[in-house]
């Protein structure tokens, strides 16, 4: 999977966002999809979500998939919805292959933040605009993806940073393959597939 978010913001919808496509080949995991659907859907608990499981479990596809499902069944839910990623691996038939992560600090989320949202304005602080925006977004609800957060650089600050300025309606959603020493408001465990998913 190849998994950075788009350079610029589409309109899919009522949201404005830059998740990337749909994988071409994907298999359904019913039971997480509803899960997860569910506490997106809540706009008065649970501002931070993990996803937390094993590399290449389908964390990253199942939160893309999720979301491109949210844009028509809950389409008024979330204004903007903003896809970082850290990955540093991007995954191909033939194997893996080493990337250069593009967010590891959170100076980098934030001035990422900053050109996709205000690509007409000089941002002065971009990290304190961000902050702004995690507690309340002139534009809307809205739901910012970290993906691959076990790569950022200090995770556990970062995240500290996030929890302390994100406020419902707005949410976080978190895919990682660690969790140690920070908790999320609601943790969903990404495991092995079913036998009849296999």
């Amino acid at each position: 999977s190849i998994t950075e978010g788009k350079p610029a913001l589409d309109v899919v919808k009522e949201s404005f966002t830059n998740v990337p496509d749909i994988a071409e080949e994907y298999i359904h995991r019913e039971n997480l999809e509803s899960e997860l659907i569910s506490v997106l859907k809540d706009k008065d608990r649970f501002p931070v979500i993990t996803l937390k499981g094993r590399g290449g479990i389908g964390k990253t596809s199942l939160a893309i998939n999720v979301i491109h499902d949210f844009y028509n069944s809950h389409p008024d839910r979330f204004s903007l919805i903003i896809w970082f990623s850290a990955r540093d691996v991007d995954l191909f038939p033939n194997g893996p292959k080493q990337v250069q992560s593009g967010v590891i600090t959170q100076e980098d989320i934030s001035k990422e933040y900053c050109k996709l949202v205000y690509p007409d304005v000089t941002v002065k602080n971009p990290l304190q605009q961000f902050s702004n925006d995690l507690s309340s977004n002139k534009l809307g609800p809205t739901l910012f993806i970290l993906d691959n957060f076990e790569t950022i650089s200090n995770p556990t600050e970062v995240f500290e940073w996030i929890n302390t300025y994100v406020r419902n309606p707005n949410k976080v959603l978190i895919t990682s393959r660690i969790n140690r020493n920070f908790k999320a408001d609601y943790p969903i465990e990404v495991h092995g597939m079913t036998e009849e998913q296999s």
